[in-house]
């Protein structure tokens, strides 16, 4: 059987738009990032581009085919560049409209349906805990997932989701629960992953601006740097929801809203074991551990 027709307005976005309207394109950004995904997909526009230049597209033909597209959209502060949706070709001697350009890898396998996370921040990143999850306060994982809807579909400026807690474990089970209900994937980071050269921060965070409005991801930054100097410097600047994770609130200058989850696991999982050997109740490591999790004694 034949599928049944879909109504105009029932039919899932054009990868292009998407994007598009997530960076906040203009019509001749658009058209620039759909000539270049055509010049590499496209037979016909590729041997165009061709008779008509020397080699791969430059921006100077790009601004004279792409309506629209201007000086101000080719600016390093701009999305196409700042987001890293395209690359420059570095071509010593030759002025920024002759220089060749491309879409990003990354953003070409969007257009073209595949998902896939810029290495670089795959490298710092850690994979999260497979198997049992642990437990969590449903009250404390609607606070955040609403501190997420908050923000009105904002990249930047977004104030920081700080979790303190006295076990790393529990502050990140909590963010990933309330950013999960929020509707984002997530990447969790230890800070002591994070480079410290600050050109090399800048360009991961570029990275993450690109990725994180690609495919609607949240950053989960994990406090295991060893100190007492304020965490602003590496905390500050991501785009997209980011929850802290910390044992001792260092924020100093970063708009945060603080969430505290309330007890010692430690003392809990002690706890538990003591009423339950009292009881003569027999119970492994791992159902202590989640007894701890959701019950105060």
């Amino acid at each position: 059987a034949e599928p049944e027709p879909v109504a105009p307005e029932e039919a899932p976005p054009w990868a292009l738009d998407m994007l598009a309207l997530r960076f906040g394109l203009s019509p001749g950004e658009r058209a620039a990032v759909l000539f270049a995904a055509a010049s590499e997909c496209c037979g016909q526009t590729a041997a165009l581009v061709a008779r008509i230049g020397s080699g791969p597209p430059t921006l100077g033909l790009a601004m004279r085919v792409c309506e629209g597209l201007d000086w101000a959209a080719l600016r390093p502060d701009a999305a196409l560049r700042r987001a890293r949706l395209i690359a420059l070709a570095e071509v010593p001697g030759s002025g920024l409209s002759e220089r060749p350009f491309r879409l990003d890898d990354n953003v070409l396998l969007f257009l073209n349906g595949c998902m896939q996370i810029a290495p670089e921040l795959i490298a710092v990143s850690q994979p999260l805990p497979a198997g049992t999850q642990l437990a969590t306060d449903a009250a404390l994982v609607e606070a955040i997932a609403r501190q997420c809807e908050g923000a009105g579909g904002k990249a930047m400026g977004l104030p920081v989701i700080e979790l303190v807690a006295s076990a790393r474990g529990d502050g990140v089970a909590h963010a990933l629960a309330g950013l999960r209900a929020a509707g984002h994937g997530c990447l969790v980071v230890p800070l002591s992953r994070l480079p410290h050269d600050p050109e090399a921060l800048v360009r991961l965070r570029d990275l993450w601006l690109r990725d994180a409005l690609l495919y609607n991801l949240a950053l989960v930054l994990v406090d295991d740097a060893p100190g007492t100097a304020a965490l602003d410097p590496l905390v500050g600047g991501w785009a997209g929801p980011v929850a802290l994770v910390t044992d001792t609130p260092r924020l100093e200058l970063t708009p945060r809203r603080r969430f505290a989850i309330g007890h010692d696991r430690a003392q809990q999982r002690a706890a538990w074991q003591a009423a339950l050997s009292e009881a003569g109740a027999a119970a492994s490591p791992d159902a202590i551990d989640r007894l701890a999790h959701s019950f105060h004694l």
